[in-house]
């Protein structure tokens, strides 16, 4: 099967013992083995475009465990490192944080954790801010100057939406 995203088309080797495997973000996931990198790689079926069946023969490899394989795919963020203190304790964080911020999470104290994680400054704000925990950036200077750039978009915009339409 060829998959191609944004970036590469990729030849793998997809039988009828390959894994498609669901995480907890409700995503699915291929777990097949890549002839470019001559690996085993983990591929969301959603950003696969185009397959195509080919004529190629190969001999079955032994897998690794897919679901391992999974969530390791999952747990990389490339991007610069940060932390974020969540107002809210380990628990509670861990019970009702959405999956779209991950990390690593550890109790700072009885009421706040904080968040090791790594992305674009921007977008991390952007989703702290769409879950139901307050929190504030901790460093590097980055997460908070990008909040603050949130802060002051969002203010903006209410002030914009409150004035009379000029037509």
């Amino acid at each position: 099967m060829q998959v191609r995203d944004a970036l590469t088309e990729r030849m793998v080797l997809v039988w009828s013992r390959a894994k498609l495997t669901a995480s907890a973000d409700t995503s699915w996931y291929l777990h097949a083995f890549d002839l470019e990198s001559d690996d085993w790689r983990v591929f969301r079926l959603d950003r696969i475009r185009e397959p195509r069946a080919s004529t190629l023969r190969f001999t079955p490899r032994d897998a690794p465990d897919s679901l391992e394989a999974v969530r390791q795919a999952r747990a990389y963020q490339p991007g610069e490192p940060m932390q974020l203190r969540i107002l809210a304790p380990l628990g509670e964080v861990r019970e009702r944080m959405p999956a779209w911020l991950r990390g690593e999470f550890e109790a700072e104290s009885d009421a706040t954790t904080l968040l090791s994680t790594r992305g674009d400054p921007h977008w991390v704000a952007v989703l702290a801010t769409m879950s139901t925990f307050e929190f504030a950036p901790v460093g590097p200077p980055q997460p908070a100057e990008a909040v603050a750039n949130l802060a002051s978009k969002l203010s903006r915009a209410d002030t914009d939406a409150s004035r009379p339409n000029p037509r």
